[in-house]
């Protein structure tokens, strides 16, 4: 194993990525911010959904590529505060609840146990 290799299984994961249909769901995790004062968690997350849709590049061309179209973000205090959002959020861009349940499991690689989850 290379030494690069090491440091990236030693890194802790930061973020998800999770691609249905023609949606990508990406969930991450950032240090809080200073200015960030009403909350005592370490980390604050981040929800994104966006689509990919095939459009024309200009009125002049038939050419055509692919777009992410934002659909969704958003940020969340803490873990707790994005799970309990999480599942009414995805509910509305996929519809088969096994999906949405693989989503939130992977969620808890992100879950850093500190103050973030309260007893």
């Amino acid at each position: 194993m290379s030494n690069r290799e090491k440091q990236q299984g030693l890194r802790e994961k930061s973020f998800i990525k999770f691609r249905h249909d023609d949606y990508i769901i990406v969930i991450a995790r950032h240090n809080r911010f200073a200015w960030i004062k009403h909350t005592d968690s370490k980390y604050v997350y981040f929800m994104y959904i966006t689509r990919l849709q095939k459009s024309f590049i200009g009125h002049n061309t038939s050419e055509v590529a692919e777009f992410n179209i934002l659909c969704f973000c958003g940020m969340y205090n803490n873990f707790m505060h994005l799970i309990q959002n999480m599942m009414p959020i995805l509910s509305e861009y996929i519809l088969d609840s096994k999906k949405i349940v693989e989503i939130v499991m992977l969620c808890e690689d992100l879950y850093e146990n500190d103050a973030d989850c309260p007893d």
